[in-house]
């Protein structure tokens, strides 16, 4: 081979090691920043939840995956509906659910959009649907598994509560407010009691049995991560024995009302 052929031969081999070297250093370069650009929307998504800016943290945080953010983005949804895990649980230990252990004032209180644990039909309908994705959001944190850390748990046990009121709220929407998106319900075991003396006949659905079921196991899954002699879990477990009568995990349409009726006992 000529000597100017060789030559040329190795500028184009040096030239292509530079293209190379420049490609990797730019897709190494892009890979950090992504997960740089990620970290800090992640870190800020934190600040708005602490800072009670929930519609923000869903806003940076939806469309994300990965443990962290979807947990963060269970706690930003759940946020939307009232539930702050931290105060709830601060709430349990001072006794602010009421007189008796298991009390739906626990929850009913700070849902409520005026803090007496009111909130008009369509209002239940927005919560209901928020209290859905947070759910989803953190069993997705999972892996679609509810095998949670104990921390995980102690939120789905608050959110399986939540969400079990919320379905309350939407049985009584139907069955008392004549379709009227702005009748009120409260959501407080006075509130409920006082819409009617015998609520024997009204009218639930298999689905939402099936929902208050499932939110049943989510409660006692985090009443057992929270352990013994935790103010919490004896709310959650004593809510377990108001409803579920027979101790086999399920709502039965009568073991609900008994536990509605029971209320204003």
């Amino acid at each position: 081979m000529a000597r100017t052929e060789i030559k040329r031969v190795g500028s184009l081999l040096r030239t292509a090691l530079v293209l190379v070297c420049v490609l990797l250093l730019t897709v190494l370069s892009v890979g950090c920043d992504d997960d740089e650009s990620l970290e800090s929307k992640l870190e800020e998504a934190k600040i708005a939840v602490d800072d009670g800016d929930y519609n923000r943290a869903v806003a940076i945080l939806e469309g994300m995956s990965g443990k962290e953010a979807l947990d963060v983005l269970s706690s930003a949804y759940a946020g939307l509906v009232g539930v702050d895990t931290f105060k709830i649980l601060i709430q349990a230990g001072d006794g602010d659910s009421g007189e008796s252990k298991g009390s739906i004032d626990l929850i009913g209180k700070i849902i409520g959009t005026s803090g007496d644990g009111s909130l008009t039909c369509e209002t239940v309908w927005l919560k209901s649907s928020l209290m859905d994705q947070a759910v989803t959001a953190l069993i997705a944190s999972a892996g679609g598994s509810t095998a949670l850390d104990e921390n995980g748990q102690a939120k789905l046990g608050i959110y399986g509560f939540t969400d079990f009121l919320l379905v309350t709220g939407e049985i009584l929407c139907f069955n008392y407010s004549d379709d009227n998106a702005q009748f009120t319900v409260t959501l407080t075991e006075a509130g409920v009691s006082a819409l009617d003396d015998d609520f024997t006949g009204i009218t639930v659905t298999s689905d939402q049995l099936d929902r208050m079921s499932v939110n049943m196991g989510y409660v006692k899954q985090g009443a057992l991560a929270l352990g013994s002699n935790n103010d919490l879990a004896e709310e959650l477990d004593a809510f377990l024995l108001e409803i579920d009568l027979d101790g086999n995990g399920a709502v039965s349409e009568a073991e609900y009302v008994s536990f509605l009726n029971g209320l204003g006992a």
